[in-house]
């Protein structure tokens, strides 16, 4: 619905604008907005990706909950908006904003970026453009926000370093709050920038100013005398139960993984040679089971998911992970909540785990064996064997299992064309061990050496020899029975490999590339490699300077920042790796990385186990009472009108939950609690009375109260009455429907005519569109009333044998534009209930 009438402002009228407007609405569950009159520090979190994937993202909502905890500091999301409402933005001649409080950008006192992977890196500038704020740090005036970042991405910041005025490398748990105080005091008294960072580097550790470090060779060396030549990453030592947030936010759209979060730990202590996250996150700190457990019972409560996952890089090798299990199991079984696995280590996935991974058989099993040859997984140092796979296959299968996800990496060191023969060989075994019942999902993914990693000096494949190796699997995969195989441009891979290991000099092609409208370049519909080959050669910069071997020798981009794992070990690693040696996990003894150190970094182990817990939801109802079928009336208003029906329906289930409800069940594989609903409310449209049929265990007092009271902004439950188990669906008892429109600009001078006319008729014919075929409705026999009062058209329409026609056809009958209409369904009529 494309309008500049229904809205009460012109936010409004941009969301009504775009593809899935619910992005940017600002309504989720436990959203925090302050009192800005009440605050002293502001800033924004900006995750630089869309909405859809920035609310998956743990670390977010960590630091907006750290940070909202403190009365003075007030912490705001934004996302990078969708291509189409980046130009709405622009061609309405407004700035990006906030969601919670529509406040700019360039009015928050920081504005801080989480730098998740390197292809998010032209979102960044876009954003800071549609902010309006100078898009390099030296041309910024006191006045502006200052523009800082964090994440994987500050572990080799010089691809970005022009742009930022510092990076918090490491843990930002216990930095995050007295930094945004610092900054925001200083912006407020309008001290010279430079002034500002400099005390930063005096007052705070693991922060990286990069105006205060030339790059000219390799190496960014500093310039002046109190910017320390290295700069050591900040390390929590200690996962506390604070930092986690009980109430998380919680979208009202669907997104990419939408569950409840929880860490079990932090840190790896496999040492895959390959992933970067492992180095960077040393050493290991386990969590409590007991802490574990009491956030989970405490955040089901306030959220109402039916889903949680347990977090962590390995998460099998938690420590505790059976006897949290053990405890997990019956609570959750009892509330139908799901566990699920995001990461999984082949070689400790046994019967326990498989019989209690009850959620994630929804949407199957993942395991990353990275290479098809045991040669190769001794290279990289992935310490599972054909024969542990095919075991944990075999259980998958018997535990219920029906989908596997597959995970390898092509143009690791060393490999040749026999790697990947056996690939193709690995997963025909899988599969007949799967005996026809698993489906698999094969993703191919390009190795891409990435900094502060024993492969941080090797050379990438280009991509000719990718797509080569991709030509030679694909379709010989795609050949076996139940197989889907995945792959990206390896072109999009060669840029990511650029900026993992480039230095200051890329940031120039980034800007170029950027301007030339690259953007979104991990979405490959909208990744464009032509833009970025013409902004490479016009700056003359060639991509095998950052793609291809490195000698050791060599400065790298990277060095000042220390992750705390030691050059030495590293290099020890890559000469392993190419011997085909495995080092030992971590938990077996010390390899003597560097990370742990007397009075500082230490491997924390968990111990105990649970104490028994129950969710306060889960007192039982008597089994002798009858479940009781609810019918409720409700309002969709103000910024609900861009929640769509799909997603109201998926907010249901949580909103029973967290009304502490206990809800009749579907049967089945996947039960889900039993809703009906009534004919779907046309996206834009307000509501006065929507129709939705809920299914408890027994009978409830002050029901509409308890669900007013968990409901988001924009939904009111109007009326609950509860009706015989036997009656029609809400869908079925409904004959039709009144509604308003308001006209922009008032109503027409010849829309009484019209309607005269179209009342007066037997016959009002259009053509309506569908998938297989347009079909030709007549419109008058759904027309009840249709009428002009004050400045509103008021229409009645019917349901006639399950079908009905749109308000938006009747407006076209009488030559009226949808887009300028103010509407409001404001009855839902129903069949007396007998």
């Amino acid at each position: 619905m494309n309008t500049t009438f229904y809205a009460d402002d012109l936010q409004n009228t941009l969301l009504l604008q775009v593809e899935k407007p619910g992005r940017y609405a600002g309504n989720e569950f436990n959203i925090i907005r302050k009192d800005q009159a009440q605050v002293t520090a502001t800033i924004a979190l900006v995750f630089p990706d869309l909405y859809d994937v920035g609310m998956s993202y743990y670390g977010f909502q960590i630091l907006y909950h750290i940070l909202n905890r403190e009365n003075d500091i007030a912490a705001e999301r934004v996302y990078t908006p969708w291509p189409d409402m980046a130009r709405s933005i622009r061609a309405y001649r407004q700035k990006l904003t906030s969601l919670e409080t529509r406040k700019a950008l360039a009015q928050f006192d920081v504005i801080g970026f989480t730098l998740p992977y390197e292809l998010t890196y032209t979102n960044i500038l876009t954003m800071i453009d549609l902010a309006g704020i100078s898009p390099r740090s030296q041309e910024r005036k006191p006045q502006e926000p200052y523009i800082i970042g964090g994440g994987s991405g500050a572990f080799n910041p010089e691809p970005l370093a022009p742009f930022f005025d510092l990076f918090v490398v490491g843990d930002a748990e216990e930095i995050v709050v007295p930094l945004v105080r610092f900054l925001a005091e200083r912006r407020r008294q309008g001290e010279p920038r430079l002034k500002v960072l400099e005390a930063v580097l005096m007052r705070f550790e693991g922060i990286y100013v990069p105006a205060f470090y030339q790059a000219e060779n390799g190496k960014p060396e500093p310039i002046t005398a109190f910017a320390p030549s290295t700069i050591k990453a900040n390390k929590v030592l200690k996962l506390k139960s604070e930092y986690y947030p009980i109430a998380p936010l919680i979208p009202l759209i669907e997104i990419a993984q939408d569950r409840l979060t929880v860490e079990l730990m932090r840190g790896c202590t496999e040492g895959c040679r390959f992933c970067q996250a492992g180095m960077l996150y040393r050493p290991v700190r386990e969590r409590a089971p007991d802490e574990i457990t009491r956030q989970i019972a405490a955040s089901l409560d306030q959220t109402g998911y039916d889903e949680v996952s347990l977090m962590s890089l390995s998460t099998s090798d938690y420590s505790r992970i059976m006897p949290l299990l053990l405890a997990l199991e019956p609570v959750l079984e009892s509330q139908n909540v799901g566990l699920s696995y995001p990461s999984l280590r082949v070689d400790s996935f046994g019967e326990t785990v498989a019989r209690l991974g009850k959620a994630t058989r929804r949407s199957g099993l993942t395991f990353a064996p990275e290479a098809g040859s045991e040669r190769l997984r001794r290279v990289i140092n992935k310490q599972i064997t054909e024969e542990s796979l095919l075991e944990a296959t075999e259980i998958a299968r018997r535990y219920g299992w029906r989908l596997l996800k597959l995970y390898f990496m092509l143009g690791l060191p060393t490999e040749t064309d026999v790697d990947l023969e056996a690939i193709i060989a690995l997963v025909q075994k899988v599969l007949a061990v799967g005996e026809k019942r698993l489906e698999l999902n094969i993703t191919l993914s390009t190795f891409i050496p990435k900094a502060h990693t024993p492969f941080q000096w090797d050379a990438m494949d280009e991509p000719a020899e990718i797509q080569r190796k991709l030509d030679f699997l694909k379709p010989r995969l795609r050949a076996l029975k139940n197989v889907k195989v995945m792959a990206r441009d390896p072109r999009a891979s060669e840029l990511e490999g650029v900026f993992a290991r480039g230095d200051r000099k890329v940031a120039d092609v980034l800007e170029t590339a950027w301007r030339m409208g690259a953007g979104f370049d991990a979405w490959h519909e909208h990744f464009n490699p032509t833009r970025w080959e013409e902004a490479f050669q016009h700056h003359g910069l060639d991509k095998r300077l950052f793609t291809g071997e490195i000698a050791p020798e060599m400065p790298l981009a990277w060095e000042h920042i220390d992750c705390g794992v030691k050059r030495e070990y590293l290099l020890d690693e890559r000469r392993k790796a190419w011997q085909g040696v495995n080092t030992s996990d971590c938990r077996n003894g010390c390899n003597l990385c560097g990370i742990c150190s007397t009075g500082g970094s230490q491997m924390i182990y968990a111990e105990g186990s649970p104490s028994p817990f129950q969710l306060s939801s889960s007192a039982k109802i008597p089994v002798e009472l009858i479940p009781v079928r609810y019918r409720l009336h409700y309002r969709k208003f103000s910024h609900a009108m861009v929640t769509s029906h799909l997603d109201t329906l998926r907010m249901m289930p949580r909103i029973l939950r967290r009304a502490g409800l206990e809800s009749v069940f579907t049967q089945g594989f996947n039960p889900r609690p039993k809703i009906s609903a009534g004919f779907p409310l046309p996206f834009g449209y307000t509501s006065q009375d929507e129709v939705l049929d809920i299914y408890l265990k027994g009978k409830e007092k002050n029901l509409a109260g308890r669900l007013n009271r968990v409901l988001p902004n924009g939904f009111e439950v109007v009326e609950c009455k509860a009706i015989p188990l036997n009656q029609p669906s809400a869908f079925a008892a409904t004959i039709g429907f009144h509604y308003s429109v308001e006209i922009s600009g008032g109503t027409p001078p010849e829309l009484d005519r019209l309607i005269a006319e179209f009342l007066s008729a037997t016959e009002i014919a259009i053509s309506r569109k569908s998938v297989k075929a347009n079909q030709t409705i007549n419109l008058r026999p759904f027309m009840e009333k249709l009428c002009i009062k004050g400045n509103k058209l008021l229409i009645n329409i019917k349901v006639l044998e399950g079908r009905t026609v749109k308000i938006k056809e009747i407006l076209q009958a009488l030559q009226i534009d949808e887009t300028t209409c103010r509407i409001v369904r404001l009855k839902t009529c129903l069949a007396p209930v007998k």
